[in-house]
């Protein structure tokens, strides 16, 4: 067994990093069954499923056969990832919003991924497919957080809207695929775009305790006003 050198084994340690991260997040909704929560964790899922499949390609010199079949699985638990980020903004607006949010991302990411199958066989670049549909479903989702707040005048959401611009960079970055730099180590694209993915998971936990929080405090002043 040979592991890959840098820049390739930066982008499996970067893998990891998300991994974690997603991990972390799933372990704070661990207890939420709320709809948006269920959202969150099919996300954070995906990101995590993704990021150990990457951990796993890039860390090992592996014989192409199994490249190619990490390859063709890989891009469907992203597709999931941006999928269900797309939903849970739109549940933002109103969870009676759910079934059909859900339906109609779920048919986006079969059509996403059967593109992206359909490409990789006919030997094209596939993850254009995905670097499309993902800017789509991330910049969608940060316009409608954008309007959830307007309407809702929530604080916690500036966290999901300021998560989804700092996607921008790496979604260009991802798109240019020719950035290679030294940072201690060498690293390139990959690697950079996995690292800004991470500040938006941050960005996406902390948000979401902080809306949990004020939704707590709500309710106990709410339970206090009707006592009174």
């Amino acid at each position: 067994m040979t592991f890959t050198s840098p820049p390739e084994i930066m982008t499996a340690v970067t893998d990891l990093f998300d991994a974690i991260a997603a991990i972390v997040f799933l372990i704070i909704l661990s207890r939420d069954n709320s709809a948006g929560a269920k959202l969150w964790k099919a996300m954070m899922l995906s990101l995590a499923v993704s990021g150990a499949m990457g951990l796993f390609v890039h860390s090992i010199e592996w014989n192409e056969s199994v490249e190619n079949a990490v390859w063709i699985l890989l891009p469907l638990p992203m597709c999931i990832a941006v999928s269900a980020f797309f939903a849970r903004a739109i549940t933002e607006l109103n969870t009676r919003y759910l079934k059909k949010s859900v339906i109609f991302a779920s048919v986006l990411c079969a059509l996403s991924y059967a593109s992206m199958l359909a490409l990789y066989f006919s030997g094209a670049e596939f993850l254009v497919v995905f670097t499309l549909y993902a800017a789509v479903c991330v910049l969608a989702a940060g316009a409608i957080f954008i309007i959830a707040f307007f309407k809702t005048k929530q604080n916690a959401l500036w966290f999901y809207i300021i998560g989804v611009f700092i996607e921008i960079p790496g979604g260009i970055v991802q798109a240019k695929r020719d950035l290679y730099f030294t940072f201690i180590v060498k690293m390139d694209f990959n690697s950079l775009f996995h690292l800004i993915l991470l500040a938006s998971i941050i960005f996406f936990t902390v948000g979401y305790v902080v809306q949990k929080k004020s939704a707590v405090e709500l309710k106990q002043k709410s339970n206090v006003a009707k006592t009174v």
